[in-house]
């Protein structure tokens, strides 16, 4: 069942906080870095380089400035854009329903974590747009409605995703679905403990402020689930979803 924030302007507020605290915590965090060593797997064995793409969402700029060290041209757009700093020249205010790009522009867009905030087929739609013939679009969602918490509330989610509810998002959306994986299956039931705790009480302290010797050990057990991932087969899921689809 979808769920809303009480607030929309609670929610806009959390979200350019929150945009700091990624800053601080996505070259060290558990959760944060291999994720994005998972994303740059995913992307690279589909993408040739010198792909042009463009990343929605791109908070920090941090994942766009790793495609770049893989020979990508990148371009993003995010709400909180001239808020960070980012270079101008790259990244621009934009929503995701409405891209500040021309038709047809890009071999791939990313939208990771993305689509749980917003008008997911308005997004589609506006990704389909800006792709070229053939390109690619890559997303991540986070997964099942039975962890939904008083982190999703926070974090402006309007929903969560299963298997089946993206396969038909992306398919209605003119998506031919290439591969789905999860991310952070080992640590899945912990994920459920601490979520299900929080139905009484705030969870994102616990998730985020972890005392470095627990950050070290789960950031290794996510870094194993990342290197077999690439190196033997990936989860089918996890706590969230990653999927690749492309345009006929």
């Amino acid at each position: 069942m979808n769920r809303r924030p009480d607030s929309n302007s609670a929610s806009v507020s959390y979200q350019a906080q929150r945009l700091h605290v990624i800053a601080a915590l996505e070259n060290s965090h558990f959760w944060f870095v291999p994720r994005r060593r998972r994303l740059l797997d995913v992307v690279s064995r589909h993408l040739p380089a010198g792909s042009c793409v463009l990343d929605i969402g791109c908070g920090t700029g941090g994942f766009g400035n790793a495609l770049r060290t893989h020979g990508h041209e990148v371009f993003g757009t995010d709400p909180h854009a001239t808020e960070l700093g980012l270079d101008p020249a790259r990244y621009v205010r934009g929503t995701s329903d409405s891209l500040p790009f021309p038709d047809a522009r890009f071999d791939a867009v990313c939208a990771f974590d993305v689509l749980e905030h917003v008008d997911d087929t308005a997004a589609l739609a506006e990704c389909r747009r800006v792709l070229r013939p053939g390109g690619y679009l890559f997303v991540s969602v986070p997964a099942y409605a039975s962890l939904w918490s008083q982190r999703d509330v926070a974090a402006g989610h309007l929903r969560r995703y299963d298997r089946p509810l993206l396969r038909r998002l992306l398919e209605s959306g003119g998506f031919r679905l290439v591969e789905m994986s999860g991310y952070q299956f080992f640590l899945l039931p912990l994920v459920w403990w601490n979520r299900l705790g929080s139905r009484r009480e705030n969870c994102v302290a616990r998730e985020d402020e972890v005392s470095p010797f627990a950050n070290c050990v789960l950031r290794l057990i996510n870094n194993a689930e990342v290197w077999l991932a690439s190196a033997l087969c990936a989860p089918p899921v996890g706590s969230s979803l990653i999927a690749v689809s492309r345009l006929p």
